[in-house]
């Protein structure tokens, strides 16, 4: 009996302690090289957002904050107009840590939004 508390304890313990910093989706998820985009990531912990990460070349992007709040984050992103289309990682770096990874796109082709 008192292996099975301590079972439930420590399996809760983590889940009950921290917050998550998620990323659901990205809206738009693509982004053209050589513009300037206001890029929104919707999920969860993200109103204290402090800067976007990517796996773009180290300085090669260019974000600043716009807006935050319980819901999401928005940030104009630049990327430069050398840059290879293809899929990259990006996360939300936060005072309490990272969020997950999540992936965009970086095309050539205009953005038409249905």
């Amino acid at each position: 009996m008192r292996a099975l508390v301590l079972l439930t304890l420590a399996c809760g313990w983590g889940e009950s302690c921290c917050a998550e910093i998620f990323i659901e989706h990205v809206f738009p998820p693509c982004i053209q090289p050589g513009q300037t985009t206001h890029i929104t990531l919707v999920g969860s912990d993200l109103q204290d957002a402090t800067a976007l990460w990517t796996t773009l070349p180290t300085g090669s992007v260019k974000s600043q904050w716009i807006r935050s709040d319980e819901t999401g984050v928005t940030f104009a992103v630049e990327i430069p107009s050398d840059a290879r289309p293809g899929l990259y990682g990006l996360r939300v770096a936060t005072p309490s840590g990272l969020s997950n990874v999540h992936l965009f796109a970086v095309d050539d082709l205009p953005i038409v939004v249905e």
